[in-house]
């Protein structure tokens, strides 16, 4: 499944305002993540809102969406955040992650944890640490 027409605006707003000197404006809560795509080699980039857990930065996606399978078994990825590249490595976390329903309202506090069905919870590490 392809983005959604909301999420193309989206993107094509805050990827160049999360890439600007500006970036602060948006940056404390959205971050860029690109991903190079398994078969093809092409690479993927988009804009996600984030929490910060630790040593890793957790984010949600809809499991259905294309370059979100790129990440399944582990993958490299860069970040763009808070102003920073920073190579990475993202994983799918399993349904049944504990951490889920917490991190999930921590993200989306406004949002009833049932919603998050279509949703697959994407855990990332930094290379460096």
């Amino acid at each position: 499944m392809a983005a959604n027409p909301t999420m193309k605006v989206a993107n094509k707003i805050f990827m160049p305002l999360l890439r600007s000197p500006l970036h602060f404006l948006v940056s404390h809560g959205l971050m860029l993540i690109t991903v190079t795509g398994r078969k093809t080699g092409k690479q993927y980039t988009t804009a996600v809102a984030y929490v910060c857990e630790g040593q890793r930065v957790v984010f949600f996606s809809g499991r259905d969406l294309l370059w979100i399978k790129n990440l399944e078994g582990g993958a490299p990825v860069m970040l763009r955040l808070r102003g920073k590249d920073l190579p990475a490595t993202a994983r799918l976390c399993p349904a049944a992650d504990p951490d889920f329903p917490r991190l999930f309202k921590k993200l989306y506090p406004y949002l009833q944890l049932e919603k998050a069905g279509a949703m697959v919870m994407v855990s990332v590490r930094f290379n460096n640490l």
